[in-house]
């Protein structure tokens, strides 16, 4: 018998499914694109969660969401970030990061990775 957790998890993941079917769909792109594309933005939603409630090293930083055309690129993936795009600023210098690269960072730094502000 699976209990509530489990369900939950279940549930979960076949809403996943039908997320990535219907985006590959409408997008005419194959499901192994689709589905790493949806992981991705489920682990960043998660991280900005977990970092709002567990993570102290975003304490000196806040949620911002890119307004530039080009937003220019994360300094630690050095993917482009776009427009609309949430990312995190760290209060001391205001450099921005993507979510999931910064959460990996302050786990084992505290300082920003550019210019080495505390």
């Amino acid at each position: 018998m699976l209990d509530a957790g489990r369900t939950g998890f279940i549930w979960c993941d076949g809403m996943k499914t039908r997320l990535v079917k219907s985006r590959a769909c409408e997008a005419n792109r194959d499901l192994e694109t689709t589905l790493m594309e949806v992981k991705y933005e489920v682990a960043t939603e998660l991280a900005k969660i977990l970092s709002k409630s567990i993570d102290p090293a975003f304490a000196g930083s806040e949620g911002v969401k890119i307004v530039e055309e080009d937003g220019g690129a994360c300094g630690i993936c050095l993917e482009d970030m776009e427009k609309g795009e949430e990312v995190r600023a760290l209060a001391a210098c205001g450099h921005k990061f993507r979510y999931c690269c910064i959460s990996m960072w302050v786990k084992r730094k505290q300082d920003c990775p550019l210019c080495r502000s505390p």
